[in-house]
């Protein structure tokens, strides 16, 4: 860290500084807090003592108390790019967009020099699709750092930020400079099992399947899971579908997740406890009226991402992708007005403004994420049907496309890829028929409040006729017909989700009934959903 000390003589700022540095590096967590917390009151208008505070709570779990120490230490350090990267980094955590393009900009032409502000700067870019400055503040990153692990950290988000925008043989070239370091060689060959060339396939997964057949124990359990996974997808392609789901399987045993069914179900009795129709018509007078947001929703890997880019292809509609802001805000909502008194403090809150307040954060972002002056947005955040009463409290008038897909499918195409732990209902078949049952139960309870603004749309339909549906998508929508949605290969946004491969391609039914080439290996996931009397379609 590069904070300059308010004088240069041996001060008592001096000595209070050196104690806490000294203390932080060795103390354990509530020893830091305790000892940061102490230096800050004793200099709350000093860059370092705020930030190294922020640092602190963030290594304590308290990430949402470090933001105000944060942007106190980029406000009295003069945007040290220490403290600029650290508020960046919590700005895009907890989605707060609007002010982190101007913070970052600012800050990288104060410090020219900077190689973390460079490549901060590139995933800021990365985020809303802008691929070519993303690469460009990457390979000024790996330029001029001095640092060779950022240097190569730098290269890891180069390669991901290319295959999001389908330029595999730019990201191929970056991982072949990766191969040559052994712990870089399970990203590269997880990531080359996505780029190479298709004669390529067998070498590197014999490549993938020499190294798990090694010694592993250097390995990171998400590197070992990674490269079962690439496996399996590449053995999938040959049609080795029991060895595929056995990788699979390896993939989630060797960095397991927990999946909490009692926390779902008690989250989904307090949403539909507090969302009620006596609760939008009160509120409805203080919520923004504007009908351009539109949110797809569904189970993760059941078309959103597709319904998502048909959409965008419309020229009065603009993909934000993931953005999720509404969907961030929502739990603290939840928190807050669930409590003794919760619903008379909603009440008089929304009378201030706080409703339009997050409509108004949602529309700025959405149009810094859009990149174009669009009438609508289009945000495809699957498991915002958790949080579709929140939304529809901001939004009246907004719309939801709930897209539906053959349970059974959509399990496969969720196992086989690499989902973080939050999702983990996507590490086990019994878990998986308990979320997806949840969400059933609650997407029909949103059709008793707010039914009118939901269209639920068929996967297995929409592939087989896509003109119809994407007509019948339109009209739902209020927007008129347009043959570039059933062009939205041909466009070039970047997509940063697991569909990246597939939305480049025609529409096509290839993934209809995957599931009955791994049926055997599927009974946990069908005896689940028999139990509870599910069939799909019916």
């Amino acid at each position: 860290m590069t904070f300059t000390s308010p004088s240069t003589h041996i001060s008592p700022y001096d000595i209070d500084r050196k104690k806490t540095v000294s203390g932080f590096k060795s103390g354990k967590p509530d020893y830091n807090l305790k000892l940061t917390h102490d230096f800050q009151a004793k200099y709350p208008r000093d860059g370092y003592a705020n930030h190294i505070l922020a640092q602190a709570l963030i290594e304590s779990g308290r990430n949402h108390e470090a933001v105000r120490f944060a942007q106190m230490a980029v406000q009295f350090s003069n945007l040290n790019p220490d403290s600029v990267s650290q508020l960046a980094q919590l700005y895009t955590e907890f989605a707060v967009y609007d002010p982190l393009g101007p913070l970052l900009l600012k800050a990288v032409a104060q410090n020219p020099g900077s190689a973390i502000l460079a490549s901060d700067l590139g995933d800021y870019y990365s985020l809303l699709g802008d691929v070519e400055n993303a690469s460009i503040q990457f390979q000024r990153a790996i330029d001029i750092t001095v640092s060779e692990r950022h240097r190569e950290a730098v290269k890891r988000s180069l390669v991901d930020t290319l295959r999001g925008a389908n330029r595999h043989v730019e990201a191929e070239a970056v991982l072949n400079d990766l191969k040559a370091k052994p712990e870089h060689r399970a990203f590269v060959l997880s990531r080359l099992s996505h780029v190479g060339k298709p004669d390529d396939m067998s070498a590197v997964g014999r490549e993938i399947a020499d190294a798990l057949s090694g010694d592993t124990a250097k390995l990171t359990p998400a590197d070992l899971a990674n490269l079962h996974l690439s496996l399996g997808r590449l053995l999938e392609n040959g049609k080795k579908y029991d060895a595929a789901f056995l990788q699979w399987q390896r993939a989630k045993e060797a960095d397991p997740s927990q999946y909490d069914s009692k926390l779902i179900e008690q989250s989904l009795e307090l949403v539909t406890g507090l969302y009620t129709p006596e609760l939008f018509n009160s509120t409805r007078a203080f919520a923004n009226p504007s009908d351009a947001p539109i949110f797809v929703v569904g189970m993760p890997r059941s078309g959103t991402t597709l319904v998502e880019q048909i959409l965008a292809s419309h020229p009065k509609v603009a993909g934000v992708g993931e953005l999720g802001v509404l969907g961030r805000r929502s739990f603290h909502f939840l928190q807050n007005y669930t409590r003794p008194g919760g619903r008379e403090a909603l009440q008089a809150n929304a009378m201030k403004g706080e409703l339009l307040a997050r409509a108004k954060e949602f529309l700025n972002v959405g149009r810094i994420f859009a990149g174009k002056n669009s009438e609508r947005l289009v945000d495809k955040t699957p498991t915002q049907f958790f949080v579709a009463g929140f939304i529809h409290l901001c939004f009246p008038n907004a719309k939801f496309i709930h897209m539906n897909r053959d349970p059974a499918d959509t399990f496969i195409s969720t196992y086989q890829n690499n989902f973080t732990k939050d999702f983990g209902f996507a590490f086990d078949q019994r878990a998986f028929a308990h979320y997806f049952l949840q969400k059933e139960k609650l997407m029909r309870y949103w059709r008793t409040v707010f039914g009118s603004q939901i269209l639920d749309v068929k996967y297995e339909e929409l592939v087989a006729n896509p003109e119809v549906m994407v007509r019948e998508m339109l009209a739902f929508l209020d927007l008129e017909w347009d043959p570039a949605c059933l062009k939205f290969f041909e466009r070039q946004a970047s997509v940063r989700t697991f569909s990246k491969d597939q939305v480049r391609r025609e529409i096509n039914s290839q993934s209809v009934a995957r599931w009955k080439n791994y049926e055997k290996h599927l009974s946990p996931l069908l005896e689940s959903l028999a139990a509870a009397g599910f069939e799909y379609g019916s």
